[in-house]
């Protein structure tokens, strides 16, 4: 005999709200583009994944697109910017490419004062003004033109600053015809630097001496670009026998392909995969004996689509 048929189609399944948002929330995060469409979902799924989009914001005149919120149209985001309480900013914004300029730029320094990871385009403000809107967020990677950011020669930059307290990873902009090694040395007195990053070919006279007084240093990369090329290391390698075999020698020095360093910074805000994680899996290999001790080179990663 057939069971009778319900008078009333059965309820639908709820799930408990914290298990719903932690799905909602792990679909934001794998697939970052898909939460302009889930903020649309419910009001309580925009409650919870609307922070996310904001997580890493590029504002500047670069194509990236591809996990963050690109904030190229300055009105757009100082609209968001005003639409939203003072506090969501802070507390959801972790990495920022800033590379545009004028009073727009402050604006969103002003609102962002929670950032960790920060790329800086040698725009706009400068010194005193830059300084102080930098100084209160809880930085730790930092991309930038120190004379640039401080206004000032390389004899006035201040290592000992409070914007530099919890800085793990720097790279540093700076282009300088010579190195004066007491002047930047002081690097060293940035107490919990562990990745650092020079983009010029000049500074790599300077690395062993840098090597030898920043002992917390895990990893020293130099950038391979178009202003730096192996012929650079050669050349001080001819200057300076000593030195040069000591600096190919320490497993802490790297130096490695990294053209498009916008793409790269993008990739590495959103998964942790940027040319710091590549180094340092180098440096690993090198300290285990898993690679030749000499082989301080790394290639473009094409996988991460870096080519």
């Amino acid at each position: 005999m057939l069971d009778p048929i319900p008078s009333r189609a059965p309820a639908p399944v709820s799930l408990p709200s914290d298990l719903e948002r932690t799905i909602f929330e792990i679909a934001a995060h794998s697939r970052p583009l898909s939460i302009r469409t889930l903020i649309l979902v419910a009001w309580r799924v925009k409650i919870w994944v609307e922070p996310l989009l904001y997580r890493t914001i590029v504002w500047g005149h670069i194509r990236l697109n591809t996990y963050c919120l690109y904030a190229s149209g300055r009105n757009n985001i100082l609209k968001i910017i005003e639409s939203k309480p003072s506090s969501f900013f802070q507390d959801n914004v972790h990495n920022l490419w800033v590379g545009g300029s004028g009073r727009p730029r402050a604006t969103l320094l002003t609102a962002c004062r929670g950032v960790k990871n920060m790329w800086l385009g040698t725009t706009g403000e400068t010194g005193h003004d830059l300084v102080s809107l930098l100084q209160e967020m809880p930085l730790e990677h930092l991309h930038c033109n120190l004379r640039y950011l401080f206004d000032a020669p390389a004899t006035q930059i201040d290592f000992t600053h409070r914007l530099f307290a919890r800085i793990t990873h720097l790279e540093v902009r700076d282009y300088v015809p010579t190195i004066d090694p007491e002047i930047w040395g002081n690097l060293a007195h940035i107490p919990h630097l562990t990745h650092l990053c020079f983009c010029e070919p000049v500074f790599v006279q300077f690395l062993p001496t840098l090597l030898r007084r920043c002992r917390s240093l895990r990893v020293l990369v130099v950038l391979h670009n178009v202003h730096f090329t192996e012929t650079d290391i050669r050349a001080f390698q001819m200057r300076s026998p000593d030195e040069g075999r000591k600096l190919t020698k320490d497993p802490r020095f790297v130096v490695m392909d990294c053209q498009y360093q916008a793409k790269d910074w993008e990739v590495g805000a959103h998964t942790g995969i940027d040319y710091w994680s590549r180094a340092g899996e180098l440096v690993a290999k090198r300290l285990s004996g898993e690679v030749d001790a000499l082989q301080y080179r790394i290639e473009v990663d094409e996988s991460l689509g870096l080519k």
